[in-house]
């Protein structure tokens, strides 16, 4: 049987709780096979980020090009692209290629946890006009979310989750799904699906959890996503999974010394699967 195959472009972090390294881990861990893109080094370890060295667009593109000019992929997941020039290299190549390519799944990296720029300001426009149109799913936390639709109108973000759907306005920029990351509400951990071309905030609610390593939520939960896309799972069905994936890593996590541990990355328990509530049926 064909293994299938996810391609990973995205940041190095030499501690593998986030990034390329991570997003490996995850994949494999699903049973898919990961290629990888490096776009940006990172000098990090578990105290933060502390230097950014973005590859020459050039280099990336050489990337893109040895893989798709030999492979098929099932999927695409996309984490941090660094600055302007590579997000247009991606896309361009993306773009040369989309029938060797299957859903691209996109998770804005902006910001380290420990306030480390990872991008360049001049990305976002180029991101919304040139790279969302190749986008199956966007998944940006809140802050993510805000900077990249509603920068302009300072749009401020409520710490309650019902507050933030009942005065939800969608972006008439959004031209692919969204899948709006709730961690930082105060009452509950709460993700939305925006559907492309709707109006409807559909919730995946979720316990708060207290947890003592959470480096590397956002490249874990979209690429369990990806990965489970490419097991033939629905969209609906696909975020409620990698929710519980992300989920059993977080309260089992690793643990490598006595104040250091990292997400595990295993699959999901039946019970985790289960209690992740799926409100919504996606119809075909």
């Amino acid at each position: 049987m064909k293994t299938p195959k996810l391609l990973i472009i995205a940041g190095s972090d030499p501690t593998s709780g986030a990034g390329i390294q991570s997003d490996c881990l995850t994949a494999y861990s699903l049973d898919v096979y990961p290629m990888t893109v490096v776009t940006s080094i990172t000098v990090q370890n578990d105290m933060g980020v502390h230097q950014r060295h973005d590859l020459e667009p050039e280099l990336v593109m050489a990337q893109l090009e040895g893989l798709l000019s030999r492979f098929q992929f099932d999927a695409v997941k996309i984490g941090m692209l660094g600055n302007a020039n590579i997000l247009s290299a991606v896309s361009d190549c993306l773009s040369k290629y989309r029938d060797k390519i299957g859903p691209v799944i996109l998770d804005p990296v902006l910001k380290a946890s420990n306030a480390f720029t990872l991008s360049d300001d001049s990305m976002i426009l180029l991101l919304r006009e040139k790279l969302m149109p190749l986008l199956e799913l966007m998944t940006p936390n809140l802050n993510e979310y805000v900077h990249i639709f509603h920068a302009q109108t300072k749009k401020r973000i409520p710490a309650l989750a019902d507050v933030f759907s009942r005065d939800f306005i969608p972006p008439d920029t959004a031209s692919c799904h969204l899948l709006i990351k709730g961690g930082h509400f105060e009452d509950t951990a709460c993700d939305y699906l925006l559907l492309k071309g709707t109006n409807t905030l559909i919730p995946f609610r979720g316990s708060l959890l207290k947890v003592a390593f959470s480096h590397g939520t956002g490249c874990t939960l979209s690429t369990a996503i990806a990965s489970f896309l490419i097991r033939g799972e629905s969209l609906d069905t696909a975020i409620a999974k990698a929710k519980a994936y992300l989920r059993d890593g977080l309260v089992n996590p690793h643990l490598f010394e006595p104040q250091y541990g990292a997400i595990c990355k295993r699959p999901p328990s039946l019970d985790s699967i289960k209690s992740q509530e799926k409100p919504y049926e996606l119809k075909a």
